[in-house]
């Protein structure tokens, strides 16, 4: 790879691979006029001169209070925001209303790195918890949380998979990052099942089999992931359909019956923008709908388990164990990915994948 500094008529340093070179000798000379840069089109790679410093700031504010002595309550709120994010401008498109095509026809597209993006994320944060007393413990969880951001890693833009669909305008495909999830909600539970006391044991073989016994439960819920719904169309013209996303014409755009259904989005709220203006594609037009704007399925997952431990000697155990991960079989949907988030695409909106289903697992431990 070899990096030009600055080569005459192009303002920025641009970026060869050796294959792009040929036969050419190194280091190559830009001035002895063998080596024409321009004759390169299949786009150039730039970076910010004056680079900035990525940086965030977070702030906390909580509220603890004890309700009884082993049970506590804890409201707060978290945020932060994110500046200078890392991120790919694309300059020098296809512009369908250039006559030559481009600003430059010469060169072709410049993909400018840079850090230009930002991001901001607020939650409430709320949680229970009741320490280890009288063989029972457990600890409760909810966060609402909301995040948006435009540019950033997280957004694809520093990795060429741009989720920016305007780069004349960023701030245009602000919305929510990918893991926005909005609600979440977290439970786990310890209780030593006194199975002893309430069978009044008394002999030494039913202490043995009543004594040790303990019930686990640890409880999972949230709302879906954003989906990055596309238009898969170049309804722009400049040659990149990947980020471009179609217009929302109305109705309801995703439905509530999917998990009989298995289709979650609704074709009909969704419109090619060149088409619904009676235009042939591509029109210089982008869609209207926002970045991330739809969620997909929830998630709910309970998981189970009892313990039985044996005492064998005062320094050897036994523990049996049963586990069962989503006891309850519940299908957790995946949200539609790749064609079926493009409109285009016979298959958008399906549902084709879930989680893992229900497992059972079986233990024995020796403790010594």
């Amino acid at each position: 790879m070899t990096i030009l500094s600055n080569p005459p008529e192009l303002p920025f340093d641009i970026t060869l691979f050796r294959r792009e070179l040929g036969e050419l000798r190194y280091p190559v000379n830009i001035l002895d006029g063998s080596f024409d840069v321009r004759r390169f089109l299949v786009g150039r790679q730039t970076f910010d001169r004056n680079q900035r410093i990525t940086y965030s700031t977070q702030w906390t504010a909580n509220v603890q209070r004890a309700i009884f002595r082993d049970l506590a309550f804890e409201l707060g709120y978290a945020g932060n925001r994110g500046l200078k994010l890392l991120g790919t401008r694309f300059l020098n498109e296809i512009n369908p209303a250039l006559p030559a095509g481009r600003t430059n026809p010469a060169i072709g597209r410049i993909s400018y790195q840079e850090h230009a993006g930002n991001s901001a994320y607020h939650s409430l944060q709320s949680s229970v918890r009741k320490r280890f007393s009288q063989g029972f413990a457990f600890n409760g969880h909810y966060t609402w949380g909301h995040g948006v951001a435009y540019g950033g890693v997280d957004q694809g833009t520093a990795f060429g998979n741009p989720t920016i669909q305007d780069h004349t305008n960023w701030r245009g495909s602000r919305g929510r990052y990918a893991q926005d999830i909005r609600h979440t909600f977290t439970f786990d539970l310890a209780w030593d099942v006194p199975l002893d006391r309430w069978l009044a044991a008394k002999s030494g073989f039913a202490k043995k089999a009543t004594r040790g016994w303990q019930f686990n439960s640890i409880v999972n819920m949230r709302t879906g992931v954003p989906m990055r719904i596309e238009s898969g169309r170049d309804n722009r013209g400049n040659d990149d359909s990947g980020p471009q996303r179609p217009d929302y014409v109305g109705g309801q755009a995703r439905f509530d019956n999917h998990r009989d259904t298995l289709v979650l989005m609704n074709r009909a709220a969704f419109g090619q923008p060149c088409e619904l203006r009676g235009l042939r594609a591509p029109c210089g037009i982008y869609g209207n709908l926002g970045t991330n704007k739809l969620s997909g399925p929830g998630s709910q997952v309970f998981d189970l388990s009892l313990f039985k431990t044996t005492e064998i000697t005062e320094r050897v155990r036994l523990q049996f164990r049963m586990e069962l991960f989503n006891a309850f079989n519940r299908a957790n949907f995946q949200a539609p990915s790749g064609a079926r988030l493009r409109i285009s695409d016979a298959t958008f909106g399906r549902i084709t994948a879930a989680d893992l289903p229900r497992e059972i697992q079986f233990a024995l431990k020796l403790l010594f």
